[in-house]
């Protein structure tokens, strides 16, 4: 079964060396130590800084909110992201995404159709 949803070309890959996949850039160029959290954090922010126009912006209160003042919230250009198996590296670029309010696409291979399959965060 075909998904029929074309992955966008600006799309990066999680890890470098991992897996022939079908993007030119890659959030890590290789597979760090999966257990050094704070350098992946670093890799991570200065990829969505450099590459997500990371900014604040002003928004109505929500639903933990007391009241409807408006907010600073941040916000950015979205990232797709082909994710390549680690774990540790997929949930940082979530961190990220979720710290600088940028939407997220993960794109994950499925092997039985040979497509790429999105799954969409909005933090």
């Amino acid at each position: 079964m075909s998904t029929n949803i074309s992955m966008p070309k600006s799309a990066v890959g999680l890890c470098a060396g991992r897996h022939n996949i079908p993007v030119e850039k890659y959030i890590f160029a290789e597979v760090p130590d999966v257990m050094d959290f704070k350098s992946m954090n670093s890799i991570v922010a200065k990829f969505i800084l450099d590459n997500c126009n990371p900014r604040t912006t002003w928004a109505s209160g929500g639903p933990a909110q007391d009241d409807y003042t408006d907010v600073r919230r941040w916000t950015g250009d979205p990232l797709d992201v082909v994710v390549t198996g680690l774990t540790q590296l997929t949930t940082t670029v979530m961190w990220g995404c979720a710290c600088y309010g940028i939407p997220l696409t993960l794109w994950h291979y499925n092997r039985d159709t040979g497509d790429y399959v999105p799954q969409k965060f909005y933090f």
